[in-house]
């Protein structure tokens, strides 16, 4: 029951900063594109 919980913990961190490293990328894609527009 704990391994499942402390798993479970850890694919919501990983999604967690997979979303936080996709949207990072997307805002710096966004502020070269102004940049260069």
């Amino acid at each position: 029951m704990e391994a499942g919980q402390g798993s479970t913990q850890m694919t919501m961190h990983m999604m967690k900063v997979l979303l936080s490293l996709m949207a990072a990328l997307s805002f710096g894609s966004l502020m070269v594109l102004i940049a260069v527009l």
